[in-house]
């Protein structure tokens, strides 16, 4: 945990670095344009703006929303995790986004000639996913 009154830090990806709980959590958000935050050692990212290299490691992938700030960088991140033999993630969104996730990613499969294997899972505000 960091000492009381820590500030966090800036890498030289611009990622703001910061604990919390024992957890280093790693961020950028950069207003309409990207937003990701991973937690590494929990293997978790929320959002994938642009799909940030240090995301592709993250198991489980949260979108918050899907505006292209949040949700355009998650093709890249199926297509890599697949290029580098990970396992296909699990991909939670708002449940009334499924299906244009879908359609989204389907379009992305033509377009790749790839499979782009993931699980897509609909969630409403409240919900719990087991991991």
């Amino acid at each position: 945990t960091a000492p009381a009154g820590a500030v966090p830090r800036r890498d030289r990806d611009r990622f703001v670095v910061h604990t919390l709980g024992g957890h280093k959590i790693e961020g950028i958000s950069i207003g309409g344009q990207e937003t990701s935050i991973i937690l590494p050692s929990l293997k978790i990212a929320f959002d994938s703006g642009r799909c940030p290299q240090r995301c592709v490691y993250a198991d489980v992938m949260c979108l918050s929303h899907t505006h292209m700030d949040h949700v355009g960088g998650a093709g890249m991140y199926v297509a890599t995790r697949s290029l580098l033999s990970l396992a296909p993630p699990t991909i939670l969104l708002p449940r009334e986004r499924v299906d244009a996730f879908g359609a989204f990613i389907a379009s992305l499969r033509v377009l790749d000639d790839s499979d782009l294997n993931h699980s897509a899972i609909g969630m409403i505000p409240g919900e719990r996913f087991k991991m």
